[in-house]
């Protein structure tokens, strides 16, 4: 597979079919906020596809593989690897995919979706059944023990699958420095959970309740079967969002603000957890 020229193909399709009918997540008349996000977004999707088939480097296309991406939000990433032939099934909260207009969203997209809680501590989805699971920017919001939620993934991994997990790297220096200086932990600001919980506001999910390191990734996610196959930190400086100046800057500094590891199923894991409503 050509990856240089397929990935960017696939995201570029991938947005035209989003742009072709952008849904209002939270139905209050807000699908502009959606382009936004997803036009400031669109370097980190032709990294994750990028990455995704660098893991495949001798098939000409991904059918025959069965993949999963939590936290698929608007499902720029699943269809593109849809449109490279794999078997992707989007999966988010309810709150959004429960929806009826999010539902025609995905149909006209020809993705296939699935609407649970990762907080249920268990994916719908036989064992042994996945070639890949990706988890893009959705680690740092869950505000609950994400162990058992990894032992899950491992369950549904076939033997040699690779588990994908893209997130914010917590130990940036940037963010040491401003803990520093004002005091403030990263992650958000009280004015977001007001915004959480406002019904006029396109925001539900966007709370950082903790931001990983890199190294704390990998210490908590290889015990349950895992193996490294790569692991790196760089900036998303690509975003749209960032200023001239703080791109600069970013550059500059040593290390990244985003972190992905690639984790590779080398055995099933036995042991259990003890979960219950607080862990």
């Amino acid at each position: 597979m050509n990856e240089s020229i397929e990935n960017s193909t696939l995201v570029k399709k991938a947005f035209e079919a989003f742009l072709a009918n952008p849904p209002d997540l939270r139905e209050i008349d807000d699908q502009e906020g959606e382009i936004n996000y997803v036009e400031s977004t669109l370097p980190s999707y032709e990294r994750t596809v990028s990455d995704i088939l660098k893991l495949f480097p001798d098939r000409t296309s991904l059918h025959g593989l069965n993949f999963i991406e939590l936290g698929a939000f608007l499902g720029i990433v699943s269809k593109a690897l849809s449109l490279a032939s794999a078997t992707v099934v989007a999966c988010d909260i309810p709150e959004f995919f429960s929806r009826k207009n999010v539902e025609a969203y995905y149909r006209s997209m020809s993705v296939d979706i699935r609407a649970f809680n990762l907080r249920n501590y268990r994916l719908p989805f036989p064992s042994s059944s996945q070639d890949c699971v990706l988890a893009c920017d959705t680690v740092e919001h869950l505000n609950f023990n994400p162990l058992p939620i990894f032992a899950e993934i491992n369950r549904v991994l076939k033997p040699g699958g690779y588990f994908y997990i893209s997130m914010p790297n917590g130990s940036y220096i940037l963010k040491r420095l401003a803990y520093l200086i004002s005091g403030r932990t990263p992650g958000f600001t009280v004015n977001h959970l007001f915004a959480q919980l406002d019904p006029d506001d396109n925001m539900v999910v966007a709370l950082h309740w903790k931001e990983y390191s890199l190294s704390q990734t990998i210490e908590m996610i290889s015990p349950i079967g895992f193996g490294v196959v790569k692991a790196k930190t760089h900036n998303d400086t690509g975003s749209g969002k960032r200023s001239f100046v703080n791109k600069l800057i970013m550059k500059l500094l040593p290390g990244g603000d985003t972190q992905v590891v690639i984790f590779k199923k080398l055995a099933d894991y036995e042991s259990g957890f003890f979960v219950c409503e607080d862990s």
